[in-house]
Order: structure tokens, then C-alpha cells, then sequence
């Protein structure tokens, strides 16, 4: 066999694949599945996700905190230590 030979049967075996896909998908058989999928952009009952709202008083943040057990306060993650000096700022 040559190389003629091989790309001929390479071309007839792409030919066969491509008709056998053409002849599964206009087949009678598959019309509703494929109506129905067609449909799916057009569709509206997809449930809507809401966005779940962040608590924006540190009054709401410590009592949250209190009631998921942590013994951290608010304070300590927001407020640097006063009594080490600053690192950030090295020299400067």
C-alpha cells in the first residue's frame, strides 16, 4: 500500500463518518429531543440565585461571631497592636 492508497481510505472512512452523523441527526427519531433542546436558551424557570446580604455593623459582625462560638473579638482583628512597633514601614 501506498501513501495514495492510505489517504484514499482515510477520506472514504471521514466520507461514511460524516454521513452516518448527517443521517443520525435529521432522522425522525430524534426531532422532538432535538426541539426540545433547542428550546432551552428561550427557557425562564431556571432559579434565580440571590446574593446573600453581608452584615455591615461591627455590632452584627461580634454577635455573629458570639453566636458561632469564637472567643476572638472584633477589635483584635481590626485594630493593629499599639505596643509593637510597625514592620510595614522599615527605615522610613
Amino acid at each position: 500500500m501506498d501513501q495514495g492508497t492510505l489517504q484514499g481510505i482515510g477520506t472514504l472512512l471521514a466520507l461514511l463518518g460524516f454521513s452516518a452523523i448527517c443521517v443520525w441527526a435529521y432522522s425522525g427519531g430524534n426531532k422532538a429531543r432535538f426541539d426540545e433542546a433547542a428550546q432551552l436558551p428561550f427557557a425562564d424557570d431556571l432559579p434565580v440565585v440571590e446574593e446573600k446580604s453581608v452584615p455591615e455593623s461591627p455590632d452584627v459582625i461580634a454577635d455573629v461571631l458570639h453566636k458561632a462560638g469564637s472567643d476572638k473579638t472584633l477589635s483584635s482583628k481590626t485594630e493593629p497592636n499599639k505596643t509593637e512597633p510597625d514592620k510595614t514601614r522599615s527605615g522610613l
